[in-house]
């Protein structure tokens, strides 16, 4: 009878001891952190988009054109109700071909990866390795960001006329007729940017509005007929009426096509 007692309280306590085995291993469990997928805008960006102390780089499709970009201050910070503007940067023709006009778009991003600011630089007469301080006119800041990126819109070089859009394509297309043969080419336009605060930039030199009519009239002049065309690039929030001005002055300086596009002003 003792010897069933004595294995009976020792099956007792064996018990026990997997209960409280149990009890422990399900509380580790319960404790234990949960595993979670990292966040996608933690990644580092694909796009192109680097931090603001690093330098931004864009090639076109040829890949004959290699631009880079440095900020001049990286300690930007801007609000939706003052938002930053004025922000230069210095663009490097890192290729190998002049480049008669470029047009690009600088954009910025929150620690959120959401775009808070965005505008059109442009930079003429860009030899291979020289540098150049710009800006972007139509930029509003709205945040304090913590990357940036920049993209060739538009590029005219000695080695071919070509375009790279991450966000817009600026290719403007014409179709001619020879000997009953139909032959494409590409047409630069003669882009008028207007600012939100009034100003004027033709080919990415800014005029008065006293100047506009005389510069149109100048670089239309030298194209043949069937390509003087002109578009007309404006801040989303440019008065339209500046807008009709330039039209205006584009049909006087004998434009035979006139092209609009907005520029976002965030």
């Amino acid at each position: 009878m003792k010897t069933i007692k004595a294995n009976l309280a020792n099956v007792m306590r064996a018990g026990l001891a997997l209960i409280i085995g149990g009890a422990s291993i399900c509380a580790q469990q319960a404790t234990s952190p949960a595993t979670v997928p990292p966040s996608p805008v933690a990644q580092s960006a694909n796009d192109g988009r680097v931090p603001l102390s690093a330098v931004a780089l864009t090639t076109t499709t040829d890949a004959q054109v290699r631009l880079a970009a440095t900020l001049r201050d990286t300690n930007l910070a801007g609000a939706s109700d003052a938002p930053a503007r004025g922000i230069r940067f210095i663009v490097e023709n890192q290729g190998q071909s002049f480049i008669t006009f470029v047009a690009g778009r600088v954009s910025f991003y929150d620690t959120a990866g959401v775009r808070c600011g965005s505008g059109l630089f442009t930079v003429s007469a860009f030899a291979a390795g020289e540098r150049a301080e710009t800006d972007a006119p139509g930029l509003r800041l709205t945040c304090a960001p913590v990357m940036w990126r920049i993209a060739v819109t538009q590029l005219v070089s000695n080695a071919s006329t070509a375009t790279n859009n991450a966000t817009d394509t600026a290719t403007n297309t014409a179709t001619q007729t020879s000997a009953g043969i139909n032959a494409t080419v590409n047409v630069a336009p003669v882009i008028v940017f207007i600012s939100r605060d009034g100003k004027f930039y033709v080919g990415g030199i800014e005029v008065t509005k006293a100047e506009l009519n005389a510069r149109l009239a100048t670089l239309l002049s030298a194209k043949p007929a069937g390509e003087r065309i002109v578009r007309i690039d404006a801040d989303a929030e440019t008065n339209y009426g500046l807008v009709l001005e330039v039209a205006d002055a584009a049909r006087m300086g004998g434009a035979s096509q006139i092209q609009f596009g907005e520029q976002p002003n965030n």
